[in-house]
């Protein structure tokens, strides 16, 4: 079970940051928990009490919780992609939803968008798209599984 943590939030940059890793903090049980990255960037607990991953947009921020590993992405669904970035990125797409499929992948396997869409074409993984707050959200993982939302 996937749990989903919606939260409508505006602020600068920072703000937002600040307000994810707050809302995580409180979902974590163990206070001797430490926020840790990987020399990619990836964010993770230590001692590992759950997978998380975090995304915002500069008006929601979402994160996911999991037993498993677990990549998340939100985009507003008016968002448009420039063709350089389809082109780089996604093999020619320039569509929303190749997008936060493509970042949410990225999140799961921890490499940032330098994991190459062509991996994400040739990896087995499972997709769950929900949208809310006028966001696009694709949730990512290795294998099926459930979604809770929680708002």
């Amino acid at each position: 079970m996937i749990k989903v943590y919606l939260c409508p939030f505006s602020g600068t940059p920072r703000e937002i940051h600040n307000k994810a890793y707050s809302i995580l903090n409180e979902l974590i049980s163990d206070k001797n928990t430490v926020i840790k990255k990987t020399d990619k960037g990836k964010p993770y607990l230590d001692p590992e009490e759950f997978h998380f991953s975090i995304s915002h947009t500069n008006d929601l921020i979402v994160i996911a919780t999991s037993p498993f590993n677990v990549g998340i992405d939100c985009e507003r669904k008016d968002r448009k992609i420039s063709m350089g970035v389809g082109n780089r990125f996604l093999g020619g797409n320039c569509d929303i939803t190749s997008w936060v499929h493509f970042e949410a992948f990225s999140k799961l396997h921890g490499e940032g968008i330098s994991v190459g869409y062509e991996k994400m074409l040739s990896t087995p993984h499972v997709f769950r798209e929900i949208e809310a707050f006028e966001h696009r959200i694709c949730i990512c993982a290795y294998d099926d599984f459930e979604i809770t939302i929680i708002q």
